[in-house]
């Protein structure tokens, strides 16, 4: 378990600054208003990618682990497809 745990914060740590940078530098930002919103500046989005990437990483590198132990390779598939879901309509 403290594999998973690592592998997901080292792959989150990375991806989170380069989905913002890209989210930043292509204009998917939250715009700050008076009425809703109260940061000063724009904020970037696309944090759930960062942390699909991040999961899906970590679930890759540690596929060994865990199709040896509980999970069946379908099920990782379905975990994937469902999750790939979710970012693609969120």
């Amino acid at each position: 378990m403290l594999s998973a745990f690592l592998y997901g914060l080292v792959f989150s740590l990375i991806a989170t600054p380069i989905v913002r940078f890209f989210a930043a530098k292509r204009g998917v930002v939250d715009q700050p208003d008076a009425e809703r919103k109260f940061h000063k500046k724009p904020t970037p989005l696309l944090g759930g990618l960062a942390v699909f990437a991040a999961f899906g990483l970590a679930v890759w590198c540690l596929r060994g682990e865990l199709l040896g132990g509980f999970l069946l390779q379908k099920h990782l598939i379905g975990i994937a497809l469902g999750g790939l879901f979710l970012v693609g309509v969120a």
